[in-house]
């Protein structure tokens, strides 16, 4: 259900980074389908934006991780400390900026949204606590993709889907509706 309310574009500056150079990508998450603020429900509930990079040998050399939701102190009352939860329509934008290496064949950096219904911590209370044993999932990739980190990353942002419920992505310099270079389309997480 979660993965209908959200879509994502992905951009990059430069569109095609050469070695040695600086490259920010920028994921926007927008809550394109939902008629309340995301996450909702249980105020555990929350999304991570996470972006990785990854050398030739598919170690994992840098990474970033940024936090949606809203956070609860329970005690001595309650009260919403803190809350970035997505409006509805509304889009945010999380960026990442890395330095192309020199040898940048098979590098790659990887977005990824993860929707969680539990804290970690709290999956192990209840499991040592209240002696749950089923192994069931309380994180869901909402969205992945894997980039090329090097001058192919242009392609490979333009081969994204277009969402409709977004807009029309504008024509380009030549008049044809193809996208600009460099900028995907927005697309949902339909699954």
């Amino acid at each position: 259900m979660i993965k209908r309310a959200v879509a994502v574009q992905v951009q990059a500056d430069p569109p095609a980074p050469q070695p040695g150079e600086d490259v920010t990508l920028t994921l926007t998450l927008i809550n394109a389908g939902a008629g309340h603020k995301i996450p909702t429900g249980d105020p555990d509930r929350h999304f991570t934006v996470e972006f990785f990079v990854r050398d030739s040998q598919g170690t994992v050399v840098h990474q970033q991780a940024n936090t949606m939701g809203r956070w609860i102190l329970w005690q001595p009352v309650i009260v919403e400390v803190y809350d970035n939860r997505l409006l509805p329509l509304a889009s945010r934008d999380y960026t990442f900026g890395y330095e192309v290496p020199e040898d940048q064949k098979g590098w790659s950096v990887q977005a990824r949204i993860r929707y969680h219904i539990l804290t970690d911590d709290q999956h192990q209370m209840l499991k040592g606590d209240y002696g749950l044993t089923g192994d069931d999932p309380y994180v869901f990739t909402i969205y992945e993709r894997e980039f090329p980190l090097g001058p192919t990353l242009a392609v490979a942002l333009d081969d994204q889907e277009i969402d409709p419920r977004v807009g029309c992505t504008p024509p380009s310099a030549s008049g044809s509706s193809d996208k600009p270079t460099g900028m995907s389309s927005l697309h949902s997480l339909k699954g």
